[in-house]
């Protein structure tokens, strides 16, 4: 799936949602898009690591990799899906959490 929209709102909104239904130890490959503006280093590594604690209730052994084929505003992640959630968020949780705001 490609999105056009913050990588945290995705990890967020849409990975979460749905990591109940992947397998224990399956593989999540998620590319973190950058603000037009960022600076390679700081703002790339903080935008990462947000998506590294949002995605991180139901995956695991993160590696974030900048690699050939990503432009210069953009990070994948690679994580593996818990064997035990941590919590499971439903759409409706996500709903309800997003109308709060």
């Amino acid at each position: 799936c490609d999105c056009n929209n913050d990588s945290r709102d995705t990890a967020r909104d849409l990975v979460l949602p749905l990591a109940h239904l992947c397998s224990p130890g399956a593989p999540l490959i998620f590319t973190v898009k950058l603000p037009r503006r960022a600076s390679k280093g700081a703002v790339a590594g903080h935008r990462v690591q947000a998506c590294i604690d949002i995605l991180s209730e139901s995956f695991e052994g993160f590696q974030s990799e900048w690699l050939f084929a990503n432009s210069a505003l953009e990070r994948t992640i690679i994580a593996y899906r818990r064997a035990h959630l941590l919590k499971t968020s439903t759409p409706q949780d996500v709903y309800d959490s997003s109308s709060q705001k």
